[in-house]
């Protein structure tokens, strides 16, 4: 992955608060290190684009309290989340959302976008894309949105040069969330 120590700067200057420093066994779970495989384009799977210079997050909510969690996958930090990135008091424990930062270009300058594009958590969820759909309303909007997922056929030069950011491949999502093959766009 091809990493901006500036746009990482930056994620972090909006998402994260001070280092979290606790434990558990859902924290394990989640946080796992996202595993990137590469691959060639398979039109039956599920994905997505990778912007690029992503940085990979996990916005999630514990059962030990109210704070919003986040963890870095390029640093492999867990930190509290900021105010801004902070999930709706409702949303439920032990779910998290598998996000990329992007910075979106737009008339009014650069704007920061967390994209979620699956969801971890340690129950079965069944559809994945339809339990991320449902859980959106969750989400710490407008700085966070749902990316689109689904069929790759559809992730085509037209659809990929109206978005408002760089990207650089698909991302096909695995069985487990934490697991996506990219190959280059």
């Amino acid at each position: 992955m091809n990493l901006n120590p500036n746009k990482m700067d930056t994620a972090l200057s909006i998402l994260a608060g001070d280092i979290c420093l606790h434990v558990g066994p859902e924290i394990l779970v989640i946080c796992r290190q996202l595993k990137q495989n590469a691959q060639t384009v398979r039109t039956s799977q599920d994905a997505t684009w990778v912007c690029k210079d992503a940085h990979f997050f996990t916005l999630f909510k514990t059962q030990h309290g109210p704070a919003t969690l986040l963890f870095s996958h390029t640093n492999g930090v867990l930190y509290y989340a900021s105010p801004q990135a902070h999930l709706a008091p409702a949303c439920p424990c032990n779910t998290g959302f598998l996000c990329q930062f992007t910075q979106d270009t737009l008339p009014e300058g650069l704007v920061p976008r967390l994209l979620a594009f699956d969801v971890v958590t340690m129950q079965p969820m069944g559809d994945r894309g339809g339990f991320l759909r449902a859980m959106a309303q969750h989400l710490p909007q407008p700085l966070c949105t749902v990316q689109w997922v689904g069929p790759s056929k559809y992730l085509n030069r037209d659809f990929i040069e109206r978005l408002p950011h760089t990207i650089k491949g698909i991302m096909f999502l695995g069985e487990d969330p934490l697991t996506v093959s990219v190959c280059d766009f």
